[in-house]
């Protein structure tokens, strides 16, 4: 009976130090795994985060290559001030920026994507204050004249009828040098709004995916 107490003691024994052997080993390893799940899980939501903020910027940016599209076609302009005015009064679409506004603070955004950011947003700024003084220009009455002389004069040229292009062609050098006057003293906002342009979409996604 006492060998038998003794065997059930020692195997009971072994038994014990067989699972705290298996317990040292799973232990460390199941904590590996859980570690390498959470960095799993924080990778997938720093990815979230950088797709959503760059997804931001290339709707933004295609938005902006729109507008320039179409304000900087000048296939049926007769004259510099037509594009001129274009640029200060075609459709453009609200910068969206709530993902931005959203993520700003986050870790995930590296040093690098945080200036190209805020350079994108200041460019950006910049952009919209010289639209701003391009409208400006032709908020004069002067300018807002000489604008509607220009399209009537326009509409004539292209008219059907004859004495409307006649006319019209007798005063081609006195518009001309009326709108010629106004964008030569506006060339320069007009070469500072391209040159920002270019230089936005040149600069691109500050987040490269």
């Amino acid at each position: 009976m006492d060998i038998v107490l003794v065997t059930i003691a020692s195997i009971a024994t072994i038994v014990g130090v067989v699972i705290g052997i298996i317990q040292l080993v799973v232990k460390p390893f199941n904590k590996r795994k859980e570690i390498r799940k959470q960095k799993e899980i924080a990778l997938q939501e720093a990815n979230h985060i950088l797709q959503q903020v760059s997804a931001e910027n290339e709707y933004n940016l295609r938005n902006l290559e729109e507008f320039w599209r179409q304000a900087a076609n000048t296939i049926d302009d007769q004259d510099s001030i037509e594009m001129y005015h274009r640029l200060a009064y075609t459709s453009l679409h609200e910068w969206k920026h709530m993902m931005w506004d959203k993520h700003a603070t986050s870790s995930v955004l590296t040093k690098e994507v945080m200036e190209g950011m805020y350079k994108l947003k200041e460019r950006h700024d910049a952009f919209l204050r010289l639209r701003e003084e391009m409208r400006n220009a032709f908020e004069s009455t002067e300018s807002k004249k000489l604008w509607d002389d220009f399209t009537a004069w326009k509409s004539d040229l292209r008219s059907d009828n004859l004495d409307k292009r006649i006319k019209a062609n007798e005063e081609w050098g006195a518009i001309t040098m009326r709108t010629n006057k106004f964008f030569q003293s506006h060339l320069s906002t007009r070469q500072a709004f391209a040159t920002l342009y270019n230089t936005i979409v040149a600069s691109g996604n500050p987040i490269k995916r």
